[in-house]
């Protein structure tokens, strides 16, 4: 079982992977405003402990909002330790991109249905695509091809897929509207209507073809 100094850690059953290539780590610690948190956020850390993809990746400075406000008025290292982990490997956000898309797709065409496990992969998407530059679509092709060989993407990534026809009218996308809505308390800023998503992943996805 992990251990988590000061948090109690215990499997999430509801959330096993019966062939045991993934676990569901729920981390709870103690806190002092649980009460004002927005319904849609979790009391506890999750934690998907598993085997995964991490190449190709490069090592990465880690901050944080807290971090970086106490860093500007000089009080970290002074009144705060500047615990930060330095730089460690991460992933490249192609790979996230892939995956995302594939995830989106697979959980779509689930019965049942259940959007709020994959309603925000749509926006992370879209947030990804900004940041690719047109030198990332022949890695990404590659890429692709990679993971396909390797097992990491199980689907086909197709642009004709239905989890890209955006409508409405259908009840699947009506329940994703609904959750789209219900995810609002946690993002801050200007968002991506769904219809912008699947449209920007359509187009995606038929350049990369």
């Amino acid at each position: 079982m992990l251990r988590v100094p000061g948090a109690h850690v215990e499997e999430d059953g509801a959330l096993r992977d019966e062939a045991w290539r993934s676990a569901t780590f729920r981390v709870t610690y103690p806190k002092r405003s649980a009460g004002v948190l927005p319904a849609v956020m979790r009391p506890h850390v999750q934690l998907g402990v598993g085997s995964a993809r991490v190449t190709p990746g490069a090592p990465r400075p880690l901050t944080s909002w807290l971090h970086e406000f106490v860093d500007g008025q000089g009080r970290l290292g002074t009144e705060f330790i500047p615990n930060l982990p330095g730089h460690i490997h991460c992933v490249s956000p192609l790979v996230t991109l892939l995956e995302k898309i594939e995830a989106i797709a697979r959980r779509f065409a689930r019965d049942p249905l259940d959007p709020p496990a994959f309603v925000r992969h749509f926006e992370d998407v879209c947030h990804i695509l900004d940041a690719v530059r047109s030198q990332d679509l022949e890695l990404t092709r590659e890429l692709r091809r990679e993971m396909i060989e390797a097992g990491d993407l199980q689907r086909p990534l197709d642009p004709g897929d239905a989890a890209w026809a955006h409508d409405p009218e259908l009840e699947s996308w009506a329940r994703i509207e609904q959750a789209w809505e219900d995810t609002a308390g946690l993002f801050w800023g200007e968002r991506v209507p769904l219809q912008d998503c699947a449209t920007r992943i359509r187009a995606f996805l038929a350049e990369l073809a």
